[in-house]
C-alpha cells in the first residue's frame, strides 16, 4: 500500500465544505461538536434530531425536530453542504446514512480529535468520529461511518468497517478484522489476527481470542457467544 499522508488528504478533501450540520443531539454529539469546534475547519449551522417533539437549544446550538422531507426542503436553503452523523446505535447510524445518501447530496465530513494518532499509510472512509488519545496503526482501514472511542487503539492492518464502533480504552489488535456494524465495547481487548462477524457485539471488559460470529452478542475472558444480537438491538 503506498503510504499517504492521511490528515492531508482529509483537509484536501473538506476544504470547500464550510457550512455543516449534525445529525443527533445526544452526548455523541457533544462530543463531536467539540472535536469540530476545536479544529475550526467548519461551522456548525445546527443540529437535527427528529426523534424530539419540539425544536429545542443544545450544546449551543439550535436543534431542528422536522421531519426528514422539511429537512430536505430546509437545506435547499442553507448553504449547509456537509453533515457528521453523530448516532451512537450503529444500526441506526447505517440507517441514517442509507437514507442521506439515497435523499439529499451531502458530504460526511470527519471529526478526528486532534490528539489522535494515524499512520500515514492508514485509509480512513468518510464521516468516521474519532475521540481524544484514539490510535490507528500502520496499513488499517477505518470504514464509512465508524467510531473510535477515547484511548482506543487499532493496531497494524487491521479493518474496522462500515459503522462499527470501538469503544473506550479498547484494543485490536493486529490483522484482525471487523465487519460491518460490530461492536467491540468499552475496555476490550482482541487478539491479533481475529475477526468478529457482521453486527456482533464483543460485551464490555472482555478478551476476544477466537473468532466471533456474525449477528450474536459475545462476553467474556475468553469471550463466548451468550445470544444473537437482534436488529434493533440497542447495546448501549
Amino acid at each position: 500500500m503506498e503510504e499517504q499522508n492521511t490528515e492531508i488528504q482529509l483537509i484536501a478533501m473538506c476544504r470547500d465544505i464550510k457550512d455543516i450540520f449534525i445529525w443527533g443531539s445526544s452526548s455523541h454529539a457533544g462530543c463531536t461538536i467539540e472535536i469540530i469546534e476545536k479544529k475550526g475547519m467548519h461551522n456548525i449551522d445546527f443540529l437535527y434530531d427528529p426523534t424530539l417533539d419540539k425544536d429545542i437549544k443544545k450544546h449551543g446550538y439550535e436543534v431542528i425536530s422536522c421531519s426528514f422531507k422539511e429537512l430536505k426542503v430546509l437545506l435547499k436553503d442553507r448553504k449547509t453542504k456537509g453533515v457528521i452523523v453523530a448516532v451512537g446505535n450503529n444500526f441506526v447510524r447505517k440507517k441514517v446514512y442509507q437514507r442521506i445518501k439515497n435523499e439529499v447530496e451531502l458530504y460526511f465530513v470527519n471529526a478526528i480529535h486532534k490528539s489522535c494518532i494515524i499512520s500515514d499509510s492508514a485509509l480512513l472512509g468518510k464521516g468516521i468520529v474519532m475521540l481524544a488519545g484514539s490510535i490507528v496503526g500502520r496499513n488499517s482501514c477505518i470504514g464509512e461511518g465508524a467510531f473510535i472511542g477515547t484511548k482506543s487503539t487499532v493496531g497494524h492492518d487491521t479493518i474496522v468497517g462500515d459503522y462499527s464502533n470501538v469503544l473506550m480504552g479498547s484494543s485490536v489488535a493486529g490483522k484482525c478484522d471487523l465487519k460491518k456494524t460490530s461492536v467491540v465495547a468499552m475496555g476490550s481487548n482482541v487478539i491479533q489476527e481475529t475477526n468478529i462477524g457482521e453486527g456482533s457485539v464483543v460485551g464490555a471488559g472482555s478478551l476476544v481470542v477466537d473468532d466471533i460470529p456474525a449477528g450474536v452478542i459475545a462476553y467474556g475472558s475468553p469471550a463466548e457467544v451468550v445470544r444473537d444480537r437482534p436488529d434493533e438491538y440497542k447495546y448501549l
